[in-house]
């Protein structure tokens, strides 16, 4: 939806067959969220009518819910994601980190 999409998305869209492609109930969500936290304006309204677009045109039929299955699927997803994160991931940035990767504030 950017005016200049990121170089390695569009290849990778482009041989996506959309018959196969599905939207979750939480991206839409997250989509929508997205276009409604802009300042009114015009910006606002082309971005929610091309998120408009993109669910009606592209993924009718194709919103998955976010349910209870779904739910304990992330779970362990976002578990494992996690507990392989490490304080070494974020050295690059030069900031100080606190929370729960550091287990207390350390400088990089």
């Amino acid at each position: 939806m950017r005016l200049t999409p990121d170089r390695a998305v569009m290849p990778w869209f482009s041989v996506q067959d959309l018959a196969e492609l599905c939207l979750t109930a939480v991206t839409e969500a997250e989509l929508r969220t997205g276009a409604a936290m802009l300042p009114p304006g015009q910006h606002r309204d082309r971005l929610a009518a091309k998120v408009d677009a993109i669910v009606w045109e592209v993924f009718t039929g194709w919103v998955l819910p976010f349910d209870s299955p779904a739910a304990k699927v992330y779970a362990v997803i976002a578990a494992a994601a996690v507990a392989t994160r490490n304080s070494a991931d974020f050295e690059h940035c030069g900031i100080p980190l606190i929370g729960p990767w550091t287990g207390n504030c350390a400088s990089t």
